[in-house]
């Protein structure tokens, strides 16, 4: 985005242009000196935090921090005076200009992290399923001596009981598991869904997909049209 700012000629207003768009005025009318050019120097900016300072003419004096300067990269912390009579650039007037911006780049870590809580309570199920089917799998075997060996035979009963029991702990244990999984389950969710938000409107980002997708298919907020800083 470049702004040019200088004097407007009839008012003796702050006047700053917005390149392709609108021209405001800001102060009160006379407020602005004549030593202050009607196209004094230029702001340009791609994130709306970083801003490069130009001085447009030789003859006008730009100022950043007491110091006079041609070209110089600035923040808002930077005190820009134009003029021999330093008037002061107010900071506030460029902001009002910038469309808002929303820094992506800490959802990054809550999507890693979230993608990897995700997984591994799916490793989890997966485990857990793989023992009731080893479970299932001892079952049908004790059958299979129960009628190979008789019914009444001590050697049929002995693999039988110990299924009964490892049955039974598999059970206990995958109660408790899946009772504790659906518990992480849905607190990895609502923190997820808690954090995983755009900076600038505070609303959820979920349906936009992995931070990959975010980054690829979307420039701005799909809510409040926040520009990304990717």
């Amino acid at each position: 985005m470049k702004l040019t700012i200088g004097r407007d000629e009839n008012t003796q207003r702050l006047k700053i242009a917005i390149e392709g768009g609108q021209t405001r005025l800001f102060g009160a009318q006379g407020s602005v000196p004549m030593s202050v050019s009607r196209q004094h120097c230029v702001l340009q900016t791609e994130d709306g935090v970083n801003y490069t300072l130009t001085n447009l003419k030789l003859q006008n004096i730009t100022s950043v921090n007491g110091l006079v300067v041609q070209n110089k990269q600035v923040t808002d912390k930077d005190i820009i005076t134009l003029g021999s009579q330093n008037y002061q650039l107010d900071w506030q007037c460029i902001k009002s200009l910038m469309p808002a911006v929303a820094d992506i780049r800490p959802l990054k870590q809550i999507w890693e992290d979230y993608d990897r809580k995700s997984k591994k309570l799916v490793r989890k199920d997966k485990q857990f399923n793989q023992l009731r089917y080893s479970t299932g799998g001892l079952m049908a075997l004790s059958g299979v001596l129960g009628v190979l060996l008789g019914r009444q035979n001590a050697i049929a009963i002995i693999p039988a009981a110990l299924v009964f029991v490892c049955s039974l702990i598999f059970f206990i244990i995958g109660w408790k598991n899946i009772s504790k999984g659906e518990k992480l389950k849905e607190q990895t969710h609502r923190e997820f869904n808690h954090n995983y938000i755009c900076p600038h409107c505070g609303r959820g980002l979920k349906r936009c997909g992995s931070y990959e997708e975010l980054v690829r298919d979307y420039d701005a907020c799909p809510r409040c049209r926040a520009k990304f800083i990717k």
